[in-house]
């Protein structure tokens, strides 16, 4: 999540609870003038999809600028602000793909269940691809190995059930597949405040 705030084309989300309303900002570091493409989800706490739509978005250089104001009173009457996540993806040809998410309540006041996180482990060099799915939302998500240091590629993500998420691991010392599979830990928010099941790796 980290290394997402440094991309040079970033979507992002401006809440307002009282009305109902986001305004999804498209911010371009860029020298030229960019086209990109935004796609929001809205879900429940879950990641059970509700809504969703996508449009595209002249992105001026050097410049923030405010693409659509969302009109999501209508499901958050219904759902409550606690249940309700939106989802933010920015497509820019050659550019790396931001993401966002935006939440209506405080993170801890949020409707989350045990997520069911599956991680699946390739060799990649010197180091481990690991890509991570959830059966249900999954909040700052974070990897760790049970007995070894590790540097990996993101430090928090956000996992929506049929969206996977790549990562990077290198341990800090050398280890097999087989081992980092056996020590591998996912972590999300709700590990926080609540004892979840054991990861699936694969």
């Amino acid at each position: 999540m980290a290394r997402a705030f440094n991309a040079p084309l970033l979507v992002s989300g401006v809440e307002d609870i009282a009305k109902g309303t986001v305004e999804v900002h498209v911010t371009n570091d860029r020298r030229e003038a960019r086209t990109a493409r935004v796609v929001w989800t809205l879900t429940d706490a879950q990641g059970t999809p509700l809504a969703d739509d996508s449009f595209t978005v002249e992105a001026p250089a050097l410049a923030n600028t405010l693409a659509v104001t969302l009109d999501l009173s209508g499901y958050l009457e219904t759902l409550g602000p606690r249940n309700a996540l939106l989802w933010l993806e920015l497509e820019t040809e050659g550019e790396p793909r931001s993401t966002n998410l935006v939440l209506f309540a405080r993170p801890k006041h949020i409707e989350l269940a045990e997520p069911g996180i599956t991680a699946t482990v390739a060799e990649d060099d010197d180091a481990f691809t690991v890509t991570l799915t959830a059966e249900r939302a999954a909040l700052w998500c974070w990897l760790e190995l049970a007995d070894a240091d590790a540097r990996l590629s993101d430090n928090f993500v956000h996992l929506r059930p049929g969206v996977p998420v790549t990562m990077r691991l290198a341990p800090a010392t050398p280890l097999t597949r087989a081992e980092v599979e056996r020590q591998l830990r996912a972590r999300s928010l709700v590990d926080t405040y609540a004892v979840g099941t054991p990861l699936h790796a694969r």
